[in-house]
């Protein structure tokens, strides 16, 4: 009984050799079924980190860009589809994997090359599926550095009051001095009558400064008889300039104000998605009836067709008007003389 034994060992040496080979066979339907599934999920993960990544990347507030990490694993997965793709039509050209474990018939080598590849593929599979879980996908974009230069306040005014004064001498030049320049101007507007008009002004505008008299405490006929006539969207405005009298202009109704948000956007771009319309409502709405503010605003959406625009713009919006009261400065010279 002693030649049985190297018999067994080798019959054992051969099966621990075989059966590898022949699990690619026997259980290739079974991974093919795998891998078609398997990678189902992964495409949607895939899908799901693309959408964290681009609502990230999009975000105006905090500019974003991918990791490498997640650039890397989405090209692997990119990669691979079209791989998975022909793997899983060859095995439907093949019966689905319906091969008999047989080492007699002659698909059985194609079958097992098949087989092995599809658990190579399964396994990558596995291993992507097992990298998705990221907690972070973008990183914070640094802003470009900004050099922050010191420059006279009073820088343009010089020409500024050439203009004024060219306007109202009739001959000679001015002094380059700006002081000296405003204090020949005031000379020469408190002998005259004048309309100071200043359109849509947002601070307190420095009237001295470019020599127009103080109406107030020139009591002369042609000081009496001049004005300077503004026009600003906050009352706070009015307090800044001791304005004698204050007109309100009364705001739109809601009923106009939102036609002529909608004229100004235009429909093209409130259709582009059902969602869009609502917020448009809101961005006009923070408009506060105001004509300009409107007509300004509309313009500048009537390029935008995406929900994270509008939704942006609601927020700067806001943001805006809450920070309004108090962001007056000094406004200088801003003003056309009549």
């Amino acid at each position: 009984m002693d030649f049985v034994s190297p018999i067994i060992d080798i019959i054992s040496r051969l099966w621990n050799c075989a059966a590898p080979h022949g699990n690619y066979l026997c259980e290739l339907k079974q991974n093919l079924n795998a891998l078609e599934s398997s990678f189902v999920k992964l495409k949607d993960r895939r899908d799901d980190v693309k959408a964290r990544v681009r609502i990230a990347e999009s975000n105006p507030v905090e500019p974003a860009k991918r990791t490498h990490e997640v650039s890397g694993w989405l090209l692997r997965v990119e990669t691979l589809e079209p791989e998975v793709g022909d793997i899983l039509q060859e095995g439907t050209m093949n019966g689905g994997g319906s091969y008999f474990c047989c080492w007699g018939r002659k698909n059985c080598s194609s079958g097992y090359k098949l087989g092995k590849l599809v658990v190579g593929k399964l396994n990558e599979v596995e291993k992507l599926w097992n990298e998705s879980a990221f907690q972070v996908v973008v990183d914070k974009c640094q802003p470009d550095p900004v050099q922050e230069i010191s420059t006279n306040q009073a820088m343009g005014m010089e020409s500024k009051l050439e203009e004024v004064w060219g306007l109202l001498a009739d001959e000679g030049s001015l002094e380059t001095n700006i002081n000296d320049a405003a204090k020949a101007i005031t000379q020469v507007l408190k002998k005259r009558k004048f309309v100071l008009l200043l359109d849509d002004i947002w601070g307190r505008v420095d009237l001295a400064t470019v020599g127009i008299p103080n109406l107030k405490t020139d009591h002369t006929q042609e000081a009496t008889n001049s004005r300077v006539v503004f026009t600003t969207r906050s009352e706070v405005v009015c307090g800044f300039m001791e304005a004698h009298i204050k007109i309100k202009v009364d705001c739109l109704q809601w009923d106009e104000t939102w036609s002529l948000f909608q004229k100004v956007v235009g429909q093209q771009v409130l259709s582009c998605d059902p969602n869009i319309p609502e917020l448009a409502k809101q961005v006009a709405k923070e408009c506060l009836g105001l004509p300009l503010a409107l007509v300004t605003i509309g313009r500048t959406m009537a390029s935008k067709r995406t929900l994270q625009q509008w939704q942006y713009a609601i927020v700067v919006l806001r943001r805006s008007a809450s920070e309004f009261s108090g962001r007056f400065g000094e406004t200088k010279f801003i003003f056309f003389y009549e």
